[in-house]
């Protein structure tokens, strides 16, 4: 049940960040919380993705493509570097 609510929790701030997308003019206390709300968009190019990757079509897609399998690889080599402390510091 809680991992549904948490679930439930994020979809509906991906909404909000939806909303406030939109090109409507918001009272200021709003803005702040749709900014927020934003970041669980997951849109790489609000991070600044096109200072990385440039404006090169391939490249864009190559990077963009790549970021699961680095994230995987990532979480594995974490694993691994764990394992190399002592038992009762993991």
């Amino acid at each position: 049940a809680t991992t549904a609510s948490f679930g439930m929790l994020v979809m509906s701030m991906q909404n909000l960040g939806l909303i406030g997308m939109m090109t409507v003019q918001w009272p200021a206390n709003l803005q702040g919380f749709f900014a927020i709300c934003q970041l669980l968009l997951l849109d790489i190019d609000s991070y600044g993705f096109s200072c990385v990757a440039g404006n090169s079509e391939p490249i864009r897609y190559l990077l963009s493509a790549m970021i699961f399998p680095t994230g995987v690889f990532w979480l594995g080599l974490a694993c691994l570097v764990s394992r190399l402390f002592p038992k009762k510091r993991r």
